[in-house]
């Protein structure tokens, strides 16, 4: 998802940007297209409903962001109930830095996504 959300810089030869590009996501949906996403095992709806709620990013006061992190996921855990085993806990961190570094990957125009990696 992180691929496919992060919108896509188009960089001079002096590595600054020289414009930004609609996210893939966008230009499927522009297109009329289904994203290409994996398919979940049954019963793994409950972990992206806490994906998403949590948020799987969080912003740098420079810019850019970082992976939501263990100082966000425990609390979430105790205030939503939503998780409450640590392997949960271990696959929701594991998403969100799956998200993370999907969106860095996907903000190169010639990115691979991760679907498509061997």
């Amino acid at each position: 998802m992180g691929f496919l959300q992060a919108p896509i810089d188009v960089k001079k030869q002096d590595g600054s940007v020289e414009r930004t590009l609609p996210s893939r996501l966008e230009q499927y949906r522009e297109a009329g297209r289904k994203a290409p996403l994996p398919d979940l095992p049954d019963g793994a709806d409950y972990l992206v409903n806490a994906f998403f709620a949590l948020r799987p990013t969080r912003p740098l006061a420079m810019g850019g962001i970082r992976a939501a992190d263990w100082p966000e996921i425990a609390p979430f855990m105790q205030a939503t109930k939503s998780i409450s085993d640590a392997w949960e806990a271990e696959t929701l961190h594991s998403m969100c830095s799956a998200f993370c570094d999907g969106f860095h990957a996907g903000q190169n125009s010639f990115g691979i996504s991760p679907m498509e990696r061997g």
